[in-house]
């Protein structure tokens, strides 16, 4: 089974057994989102420094045989309108492009403290205006088209 495929249960499980390390998880997918986000542009902005520093804390966990936390080495995404401190936050709009929050959303410091590795922040619908990315300033290529 493809590492893309597996559930986080099945993930932390294979972190655990050291079948992979957070490291090469995350890793793992910054290369598919390279290689794929040109066509789609799901992703506004990369967090890659701090999901780096992130998956290496995961490790060091698993060394020391500590508790990972209920997302712990979970590669994920964060939609645009959830704050992530000292990173943009457009909310999908041209208008915020130049804003840098100043905090951590409550959601983000949960994901934080339950160990998930935030890749990046995922495009939308400007001002959350929407389900479907269309009316988002950063124009995304329909999916289904490709």
């Amino acid at each position: 089974m493809e590492i893309k495929n597996l559930t986080i249960k099945q993930t932390q499980a294979g972190l655990k057994k050291k079948e992979f390390s957070a490291t090469e998880l995350t890793q793992g997918y910054y290369q598919k989102i390279l290689e794929l986000d040109p066509m789609i542009k799901a992703y506004l902005s990369l967090t890659e420094e701090l999901a780096m520093a992130q998956a290496k804390m995961i490790d060091e966990k698993i060394a020391k045989d500590e508790n990972l936390g209920a997302l712990g080495g979970i590669p994920l995404a964060i939609k645009d309108n959830m704050l992530i401190k000292d990173f943009s936050c457009m909310a999908g709009s041209k208008i915020l492009e130049n804003y840098r929050a100043c905090y951590d959303a409550t959601v983000v410091e949960k994901i934080k403290k339950a160990g998930g590795i935030i890749l990046g922040k995922t495009n939308m619908d400007e001002f959350a205006m929407g389900s479907s990315t269309e009316n988002s300033a950063w124009r995304l290529i329909s999916v289904w088209l490709l």
